[in-house]
């Protein structure tokens, strides 16, 4: 690291739970096991997945990165979380220029009306 420190993960409540699964370890956002999955796959393969996923601002290969501190713009980010929810398949953002009316009447850039 910059300055000659090292950098010594840990949980946001500086505890230890033991063993737990990983699907337990990510949705209860501990820190340490999901390091310890990217230290075993290697940044470089992180960063690779990262890039199917549709991202393409410059992420450092620094462990930090397991837990997001990787800066990326926010648009991209929306585009990567898609892939879960449209199983696997990446797609790219669009920005939507529409909105409803008080009359709930559709107008915008998609269908090309234009409301007054």
């Amino acid at each position: 690291m910059s300055g000659g420190s090292t950098w010594t993960p840990q949980n946001y409540e500086g505890d230890y739970v033991g063993h737990l699964p990983m699907r337990r370890a990510l949705y209860q956002s501990r820190n340490v096991p999901t390091i310890r999955l990217g230290m075993e796959l290697g940044t470089q393969s992180v960063i690779d997945e990262a890039r199917k996923f549709g991202l393409t601002t410059t992420i450092p290969a620094y462990p930090s990165i397991f837990i997001g501190a990787a800066d990326v713009y926010p648009i991209e980010m929306v585009a990567a979380y898609t892939t879960f929810a449209t199983s696997a398949r990446a797609h790219s953002p669009w920005q939507s220029r529409a909105s409803r009316t008080r009359t709930a009447e559709f107008c915008g850039s998609r269908n090309r009306r234009i409301c007054r």
